[in-house]
């Protein structure tokens, strides 16, 4: 049940951070737009970016649960727990997918928008 729970709140987590970084660049989208970008070449860029930031946070996030998961077992449990490795690839992979698919919908959507309405924010 933890495991889910935290798989729920990290894949959202993810999700909304992603949307609102691609969202909040709904006026860059509109200038490249206008000057003749393709489309699908801006949704491109996004989604690689947005997976890269995701990776780099599913990365640091497991980096950082190294002292957390350490402090948690003394202080509270009196043993010592550290996090698996065997989960690094699954959470680094989660991540990614949730990235990729969050970025690449939006993207496409808003890269296939007039560019005016970008440019005006509507």
């Amino acid at each position: 049940l933890i495991w889910v729970a935290g798989a729920v709140l990290g894949i959202g987590t993810i999700a909304f951070l992603i949307l609102y970084m691609v969202y909040k660049g709904g006026r860059d989208i509109g200038l490249l737009l206008s000057i003749g970008m393709p489309p699908g070449f801006i949704a491109l860029k996004n989604t690689i970016v947005a997976v890269l930031i995701a990776l780099l946070g599913a990365l640091l996030g497991y980096a950082l649960s190294v002292p957390i998961m350490t402090w948690v077992g003394k202080t509270f449990l009196r043993i010592g727990l550290s996090p698996s490795w065997e989960y690094l690839g699954r959470f680094a992979a989660g991540s990614a997918a949730t990235g990729l698919l969050t970025a690449l919908v939006l993207s496409l959507y808003l890269a296939n928008l007039d560019p005016t309405k970008l440019l005006r924010e509507e």
